[in-house]
């Protein structure tokens, strides 16, 4: 059954454990929003509906016209994700040190992590090494074409927010469109920094615009019942993850995305079939450990400790759980 990490991490019996889940949920929103299948398999498939059969009348004493639709199956594998850092021998120990820097590195390996993982949640694919993330999989022809929302003109150009009264509310009006290609239920969406500012901002003058706190005591900013929120930078704390400068029709490179999310929830069955919306699948919970148990490394005077957490995302039950609304830019001019 899904569940979400906060749900892990309560449950853990170990503070170690128990204090990875914390710092990976801390740094990332997006896996704090997923719901996670566990599941001791590489590769997880499923069967959804591609093409519905079709009802009818029949006259009396006739028979109904017989038709199953079509089923198409899907697959997704988990990817090995994680990194390996060494623990240098004379660190340990040191009376000058404010904080262990076994507990640093620890600290800033899982914030790294967090941060990778938001991008091949994203933009991901195989051919990066890793999982497909959110817009190649809802760019690709087998994904509905009313979950792409493209606001731009004609011409190609972007739609420019706040040029306009008029605009906000193309922009407004393109993401309830967003939302309602989704099934008319959204639990996250997810921008960059500048977007969520400014989406924010359109949402307060129109008294859209609803405000809570998460368990670590942070503001969310929400819209329809779901968070708006800001997948950041990747590892090097520069690279944004969706930037402002993806290119339009015109060749303009102005231009952003929204991605609108619906998550799947609890069906009460443990195994993946029957399930709907977004889900994480892992063979695991992220866990950070030694595998030499102690022991020094042959080749250096060090320790190492090794992040591993194999990994995925896949839509279940059919590809109406997520839209990407594109082509516009948050500016006036």
């Amino acid at each position: 059954m899904p569940v979400v990490i906060e749900d892990v991490a309560q449950a853990c019996r170990g503070s170690l454990e128990r204090g990875v889940l914390m710092q990976i949920w801390r740094s990332s929103d997006v896996i704090g929003d997923i719901p996670w299948v566990t599941k001791k398999a590489l590769t997880v498939r499923g069967v959804r509906m591609q093409e519905l059969p079709t009802p009818g009348f029949r006259v009396f004493n006739g028979a109904y016209d017989e038709g199953t639709g079509k089923l198409e199956q899907w697959d997704d594998g988990v990817f090995p994700f994680g990194h390996d850092f060494y623990i240098e021998k004379r660190y340990q120990g040191l009376d000058d040190m404010v904080e262990d820097p076994e507990v640093t590195q620890s600290l800033a390996t899982l914030k790294a992590a967090a941060m990778e993982f938001n991008f091949y949640f994203i933009a991901g694919t195989p051919a990066l090494g890793g999982f497909t993330g959110l817009r190649p999989r809802i760019m690709a022809a087998e994904w509905p074409a009313a979950c792409r929302i493209n606001l731009e003109s004609a011409a190609g150009d972007s739609l420019k927010v706040f040029a306009s009264a008029a605009n906000t509310h193309a922009f407004l009006d393109g993401v309830h469109e967003a939302v309602d290609a989704i099934g008319g239920k959204v639990d996250a969406f997810y921008m960059n920094r500048n977007t969520r500012l400014l989406f924010s901002s359109a949402l307060r003058r129109q008294g859209l615009l609803d405000t809570t706190k998460d368990v670590f005591d942070r503001q969310v900013l929400s819209f329809m019942g779901a968070p708006l929120r800001d997948v950041g930078v990747r590892a090097d704390q520069a690279t944004e993850i969706i930037s402002s400068t993806e290119t339009c029709g015109d060749d303009g490179t102005d231009g952003t995305s929204i991605y609108a999310v619906r998550y799947g929830t609890p069906n009460g069955d443990e195994s993946v079939k029957g399930g709907d919306g977004l889900h994480g699948l892992q063979m695991d919970t992220p866990q950070i450990y030694d595998p030499l148990n102690g022991g020094e490394m042959e080749a250096r005077p060090a320790y190492i400790r090794r992040l591993d957490w194999p990994v995925t995302i896949t839509p279940m039950g059919d590809n109406y759980c997520a839209a990407r609304l594109y082509g516009f830019s948050m500016t006036a001019t």
